[in-house]
């Protein structure tokens, strides 16, 4: 916690402006004229004035705030920040206190939240907790602001404001959507290998999930004979098979020197795509996932897919910056490298025409050409850029 400046930053207010330019026209008129009573009525007028001047220094003096909250927010969802406002005075009040907070992002000045928030008094030597709620629409690291305290107590005519420095760091993540049905559709078929398999029945193994109908293939024992005799047809029962398939996601995070809107939009779609993916991923459970990170610094990290390693990857994706200057073939060659021979690799980019350069690193000596052609034969490719994205993945509106 640290107090507040010295400086006091005093502007009239709009009604302050009226009622001193009416005293400073009897104040004038009375030297001018020599008469008295204007004289005497210009004193009056200015009690009020030096009034508000001595209560607005009083009410914010020995004023000072701390902040808590959740330093990981998310875009698109509305972020609580408290604010504890004390008063270190032995005697006297502090009434109609309001408080100006900002939060600026680090990559760009004119990414600003707003809030604010008002205590109707604070007395001597008391604490007063108030809230605000913000909402980030712009993913990446914020760095508070001075926050701001003023008054126009007692009469509203002068606005006194100071300001204190309060370090804080805010981290907002990526929007999260959905993934659609086909989604699910396209990945079922998928199996350990990435091959594309049928898996048979043969044995019941994992947890009980349910009864559907015989299918050819199917094993014998599986057979539900009470419920076949009822529904008079064959029902077997249905176990989950223990899943522990590995993920390759590669994200291409091209961006021209001159972007338009649709060129930011699509680096966030893939953003927002790439972290719905890591969060569904995790939810399955088991498996390993690489994730490559194609910005202005090529990133790749390798882990089990664990709630830690969620975090982690979703920091690198809220802080992630696209680039004219994304270097595919590094970014093939990183996943490669660290991926397993039998992971589903799933391509993300950004770029009008979506183009994977797999040839390019077949002289590495780590990834051998034919295994380039195995992963170019099963990868999953996806463009962010237009309306690539929208059969598997919807954003919240």
């Amino acid at each position: 916690m640290k107090r507040w400046r010295p400086h006091l930053l005093l502007i009239p207010t709009r009604e302050g402006t009226y009622y001193i330019a009416v005293l400073l026209f009897v104040l004038t008129g009375s030297v001018l004229r020599e008469i008295n009573l204007m004289l005497a009525l210009a004193g009056l007028m200015l009690g009020p004035v030096l009034l508000s001047l001595l209560g607005g220094l009083i009410s914010l003096r020995s004023v000072t705030i701390r902040r808590r909250m959740i330093p990981v927010a998310r875009v698109g969802q509305p972020h609580t920040i408290e604010l504890f406002v004390s008063s270190g005075r032995r005697r006297l009040s502090s009434w109609l206190i309001w408080i100006n907070d900002r939060w600026v992002a680090d990559d760009s000045a004119r990414t600003v939240l707003r809030g604010s928030a008002i205590v109707a008094r604070l007395s001597a030597k008391q604490t007063v907790r108030v809230s605000y709620r913000c909402l980030p629409q712009q993913r990446g690291r914020y760095t508070a602001a001075p926050v701001e305290i003023s008054t126009r107590f007692p009469l509203g005519l002068v606005r006194h404001s100071r300001l204190i420095t309060a370090p804080e760091r805010l981290l907002v993540l990526p929007r999260v959507g959905r993934l659609t049905p086909a989604w699910s559709k396209l990945l079922r078929p998928l199996s350990p290998n990435g091959s594309q398999r049928r898996h048979p029945q043969h044995a019941a193994q994992g947890d009980f999930f349910g009864l559907r109908e015989w299918r050819p293939g199917d094993n014998k024992r599986a057979v539900h004979w009470r419920s076949s005799a009822r529904r008079g047809t064959l029902i077997v029962r249905q176990f989950e098979q223990p899943r522990h398939q590995e993920f390759a996601l590669l994200l291409d995070l091209w961006q021209p020197l001159s972007p338009t809107a649709d060129d930011r939009a699509a680096v966030e779609r893939a953003v927002s795509f790439a972290a719905t993916l890591i969060g569904e991923l995790w939810q399955r459970g088991g498996g390993r996932l690489t994730l490559s990170i194609g910005d202005r610094n090529c990133q790749t990290l390798s882990a089990a897919l664990s709630s830690p390693f969620q975090q982690i990857a979703l920091e690198r994706l809220a802080l992630a910056q696209a680039s004219a200057d994304v270097d595919q073939h590094a970014l093939v060659r990183a996943s490669l490298q660290q991926a397993a021979s039998d992971a589903t690799f799933i391509w993300i980019g950004t770029r009008p025409t979506a183009r994977v350069p797999f040839a390019a690193a077949s002289g590495d000596a780590d990834t051998p050409a034919r295994r380039q052609v195995d992963v170019l034969a099963k990868m999953l490719t996806f463009n962010a850029h237009g309306k690539g994205l929208d059969d598997y993945f919807e954003l919240d509106a």
